[in-house]
């Protein structure tokens, strides 16, 4: 049961989140870049929560030898993919305005959406032997 109420409350602050972002005043398009990441992982969060919670209902065991895998294959791979997108935002930081707590905020909000993407794409694929 807690397997599944952990991303549901993670889902939940991000949420607040976004409902605090419309509230605290004027719209930018830096918010909205972010909002629609924000919106991005919410779906994949979702997707994981759904996930657990059908595994739940059949009485499977929350963390059973695929999903481990599949959630360190993901991680693995969305490490490797994130060191590249650190690169790429060092080098647009370059280039464009932005303020140093944005980029990071974007770094980090990338980083998630890679490891949400990594996963479902692994979730619906499904993993290969190695």
């Amino acid at each position: 049961m807690k397997t599944f109420l952990v991303p549901l409350f993670i889902l939940a602050v991000l949420l607040a989140g976004v409902l605090f972002l419309f509230l605290a005043g004027p719209v930018t398009t830096l918010d909205l870049i972010q909002l629609a990441v924000i919106v991005l992982i919410l779906a994949g969060t979702t997707v994981f929560v759904m996930d657990r919670y059908r595994s739940y209902k059949r009485r499977e065991p929350a963390e059973d030898e695929y999903s481990k895998s599949l959630s360190q294959k993901a991680a693995a791979i969305s490490f490797y993919i994130s060191l590249f997108l650190w690169l790429a935002i060092k080098i647009l930081s370059d280039r464009f305005t932005l303020c140093t707590g944005s980029w990071l905020t974007l770094g980090v909000l990338a980083m998630a959406l890679t490891n949400v993407i990594t996963w479902c794409l692994l979730r619906f694929r499904g993993l290969q032997n190695e």
